[in-house]
């Protein structure tokens, strides 16, 4: 990650997360830019991970947010791993 992005935006919560049957990526699309991505088992997984990470993002990154999340959801189409 770039030296831009602090590291409480990705720091603690998605080492909470990788536990809790979600994968959790973020991206730093540089600019002031982040993204994140959530993979789970289930799709209950990836809801329960969405809730959470709002409640975090409320309660300890509002001021690193501008205006509301866009979230996307869908299924895994293609998977590649080595």
């Amino acid at each position: 990650m770039g030296d831009s992005t602090p590291p409480r935006a990705w720091n603690g919560y998605g080492a909470r997360q990788a536990t809790k049957g979600a994968g959790y990526y973020v991206i730093d699309g540089g600019d002031g830019n982040v993204a994140s991505v959530t993979v789970g088992e289930t799709a209950q997984a990836v809801d329960d991970s969405t809730r959470l990470a709002a409640d975090w993002v409320r309660e300890s990154a509002a001021d690193l947010v501008e205006g509301s999340p866009e979230v996307t959801a869908g299924e895994v189409r293609v998977r590649a791993q080595r």
